[in-house]
């Protein structure tokens, strides 16, 4: 059996179980009235017959010697009795009756159910509306052949209408509660089909759906019932699912794509290195300037593969921060460290003959780590020495609300708005052969953001009013106290 098929009987054995009770309890509850009114039955004949036998042994000589009149009041004396004593001809005229001082006023009883029985020599209780006084009895008549050849009914009978009544009743009872118990089932099963049945197989179609590869597959989810939060849920999974996928198609896309820039940028220079070492051992005899030259290329080449191989380090080791929930951060000052990332690059701007000024209050603090906010300056400043052409950089700070805003001002070629939404990606190179040529690993940038992300802020990019480019930091000030 498949596991839905499975399922579905899961499903629907509440339902089958309660009509299962219902029948059974409905067919004892049946069998019992019936055995009830059986027992009545029986136990009725039994006295009725006792009756008839005692009357029959009386009635008989009177009839045969014509005695009618006293006939008659032994009739009359069950007036007051349960029992009611009639007395027919065999053409059906009545001439006797315990309920009535007329009994020629009935109606001719010869076509009686009970009456016809007893001519036929076959008596037997016979249950049903008096036609003359509109009450249930319960009638038994047996033949009185009386010597001298006239024959009579006498009929016995006994007012059932009480017990006919209750029976009656019990029977509206009974299809009433049978038809309740059925409703409530069917009512119970158009729930499970309307409310579980359906929205689980939609819900399972779609999961299939889902499991097949087709991430796009909707999840239906049902305005109300049980179901709704279940697919609710589901819903919520399923998104997951697909933003944990697409992250791992995007990690894996990033992944492919650092693999073949690093390769890229780790091939050149190490080719580089590796053809100067082979012409040196090749050539011991070159003159001294092509040695030198060689050697100054392999040294160039292995400072450039040092400077990637330490940015990639960095790269990954704050990556790695970024996911630690806790992070031991002290006030920094951001004038000091803004101060040494610039004498760090005071050689490098003197050769360029750059002016470098610093323009931070001594006020702005924030908590971080110093080296690295440091780290995120000079990346800064390197980058517009070398590639702004700008006779001055500044470094200016502000506070906007409990945000400092640190810039990192040139005044040089600036940077085209088209590469900007990519300007802090890896490897990304506004003029690939020049920061090549310059010895640029293209990670500079993208370190400044993982810091600035890592202290809880952002790294944006803007032009600088008159020509030239400005970075900013934005980084959450140390609150006070």
């Amino acid at each position: 059996m498949s596991p839905r098929k499975e399922g579905d009987i899961r499903l629907f054995a509440l339902p089958a179980l309660l009509l299962g009770l219902l029948l059974f309890f409905a067919g004892l509850l049946y069998w019992q009235m019936a055995a009830f009114q059986q027992g009545i039955r029986h136990e009725t004949l039994s006295s009725i017959q006792e009756e008839s036998e005692l009357l029959r042994s009386l009635m008989t000589p009177l009839l045969a010697e014509h005695r009618l009149q006293e006939a008659r009041r032994i009739c009359d004396t069950f007036t007051r009795d349960s029992l009611r004593l009639t007395l027919i001809r065999e053409d059906g005229t009545v001439v006797a009756d315990s309920t009535r001082h007329d009994p020629e006023a009935l109606d001719n009883h010869l076509l009686r159910q009970e009456v016809q029985r007893a001519l036929q020599g076959t008596p037997e209780l016979v249950t049903r509306k008096s036609e003359s006084t509109g009450i249930w009895m319960t009638y038994y008549a047996t033949r009185l052949q009386v010597p001298g050849g006239e024959t009579y009914i006498l009929r016995t009978a006994v007012s059932t209408d009480r017990t006919a009544r209750l029976l009656h009743l019990a029977r509206r009872i009974f299809w009433g509660t049978v038809a309740l118990g059925a409703a409530a089932v069917t009512l119970l099963t158009l729930y499970v089909l309307r409310r579980l049945y359906h929205p689980l197989r939609k819900l399972q179609e779609s999961m299939d759906g889902i499991a097949s590869g087709r991430l796009d597959t909707p999840i239906p989810v049902p305005d109300k019932g049980i179901v709704r939060r279940i697919a609710r849920n589901v819903q919520e999974m399923t998104e997951q699912l697909r933003t944990q996928l697409r992250e791992m198609q995007q990690m894996e896309e990033f992944r492919k794509d650092f693999i073949s820039n690093v390769s890229h940028e780790i091939k050149t220079p190490l080719t580089s290195i590796i053809v100067a070492a082979e012409t040196l051992q090749e050539s011991p005899e070159l003159p001294r300037e092509n040695f030198d030259r060689l050697v100054n290329l392999m040294c160039t080449q292995a400072h450039r593969l040092n400077r990637l191989v330490q940015d990639i380090l960095a790269l990954s080791s704050l990556e790695h921060r970024q996911k630690e929930q806790r992070r031991d951060f002290l006030p920094v000052s951001l004038r000091e460290v803004a101060q040494e990332a610039l004498e760090e690059c005071r050689e490098e701007a003197n050769r360029q003959a750059c002016r470098l000024s610093l323009e931070v209050p001594e006020r702005l603090q924030i908590l971080g780590d110093p080296q690295l906010l440091s780290q995120a300056i000079g990346n800064l400043l390197h980058n517009a020495l070398k590639y702004s052409g700008s006779q001055s950089i500044t470094i200016t700070a502000s506070q906007t609300g409990n945000m400092a805003r640190l810039a990192c001002i040139d005044h040089g070629c600036g940077i085209p708005r088209e590469h900007w939404p990519r300007i802090f990606e890896r490897f990304y190179r506004v003029s690939k052969e020049r920061s090549r040529s310059l010895g640029g690993t293209g990670l500079g940038l993208a370190i400044v953001k993982h810091i600035a992300q890592l202290h809880q802020g952002t790294v944006e990019i803007d032009e600088t009013p008159g020509g030239g480019t400005t970075f900013r930091l934005i980084l959450p000030l140390a609150q006070k106290g």
